[in-house]
């Protein structure tokens, strides 16, 4: 179920709009007539059997796309059993006046908590009378692009995802989705933190698209490729062109107000310089990619002497994460290789490391070994 229930939040976006509609389907089985709940039951059942679940999902998937099972998800009448359980907790005769006004002021107030939104106007929102052509066009070309591009900027720290995810408004995210249910935005789009703070990714990327700002580029350079954004779309009035060239974007087109840019560089390149070792170190011993924290705070620490390189690399041989992952032997070895080297281990090589764990050997040691010893490592450069 791990798809549909993605697709589902992605449907309700940043609001609470399915948690609600499932909290009124709650409500109206319990004021219906036992054979009419189990009606409902039954039709809930046959819907997970037959529609709402990963089997249909690849299905419709391999026939049409992923835009076709996403309109299913769309066909979700979640407005209309809101309403329908709002109208029936104020018509119920049974209930008296104040529980009718207790239960709309509770609605009101769990509404607003859960959409997590400011309710005020907004002064320059996204007309979509007048860009949804070229917002459609954008798509387009977004869809005619990814495939191609993803095997120029994929590599064994990205899997080629079903979703394309982009850096734009939060209202222009939402009118894309509509188009294509693959977009998802690359940040929270309720956290709209101007960030203060470096180490505030998310933050960041949100002013980039919303406010043109144009944060030091080798810092917004590696926020983008940890979160592997494949396409920004900003405001041509912010004039980026030039900055989004350093960050690693070239620029697609301009459409209507806003300009489409697409990475032009590897995700989470793991090769070149101190940030690539930091990045494959965190990659391949804890098999998940470092976040920005994480990578931002080793460089610093080998930028001002307080690490040297292989110590990074101790550190989460000696964490929890680490032993929690229960490699074997050969598993373990292929790991310290890669973070080492940025290769596989070779046969001879295993077996020399097999039976030198064997003996009472230890990963450290190992990794000591590989990095001072064996005249292989080294820094690459651009």
């Amino acid at each position: 179920m791990k798809n549909v229930i993605e697709l589902f939040n992605n449907y309700q976006d940043d609001t609470a709009i399915f948690v609600l509609s499932i909290a009124a389907i709650i409500y109206l089985l319990s004021k219906a007539g036992k054979r009419t709940s189990n009606h409902v039951y039954i039709a809930i059942m046959a819907a997970v059997v037959l529609l709402f679940n990963d089997i249909m999902y690849i299905a419709v998937k391999m026939v049409w796309s992923d835009s076709a099972y996403y309109a299913l998800i769309c066909a979700f009448p979640a407005t209309i059993v809101c309403a329908a359980a709002l109208a029936h907790a104020v018509l119920d005769k049974e209930n008296e006046w104040w529980k009718k006004l207790i239960f709309i002021v509770g609605i009101v107030v769990a509404g607003i908590m859960l959409f997590k939104k400011d309710i005020k106007p907004v002064t320059e929102n996204f007309r979509y009378g007048t860009e949804q052509n070229a917002l459609e066009q954008m798509s387009e070309v977004i869809a005619a692009d990814v495939e191609s591009r993803r095997e120029r900027i994929c590599n064994d720290a990205y899997d080629k995802s079903e979703y394309i995810s982009i850096a734009a408004e939060p209202e222009i995210s939402g009118y894309l989705r509509g188009l294509d249910g693959r977009y998802v935005l690359a940040f929270d789009p309720a956290d709209t933190t101007w960030a203060g703070n470096l180490q505030e990714s998310k933050p960041l990327i949100y002013s980039m698209v919303v406010g043109g700002g144009q944060t030091e580029h080798n810092l917004i350079r590696e926020m983008l490729s940890i979160n592997c954004v494949e396409y920004t779309i900003i405001k041509t009035e912010f004039g980026m062109d030039e900055y989004m060239e350093l960050v690693g974007y070239t620029k697609l087109g301009e459409y209507g107000s806003r300009t489409l840019y697409a990475r032009d560089r590897e995700c989470y390149p793991m090769r070149v310089d101190y940030w690539g070792y930091v990045r494959r170190v965190y990659f391949y011993l804890l098999g998940r990619r470092g976040t920005y924290e994480e990578v931002y705070t080793g460089i610093q620490s080998i930028g001002s002497g307080e690490k040297m390189l292989d110590e990074i690399a101790y550190e989460l041989l000696a964490s929890d994460e680490f032993a929690e992952r229960g490699l074997s032997i050969e598993e373990a070895a292929s790991a310290i290789y890669y973070a080492v080297f940025y290769r596989d281990v070779k046969d001879y090589e295993l077996a020399y490391w097999r039976e030198y764990m064997n003996n009472g050997g230890n990963y450290h040691d190992m990794y000591y070994e590989l990095y001072h010893n064996s005249g292989e490592f080294k820094v690459e450069w651009e």
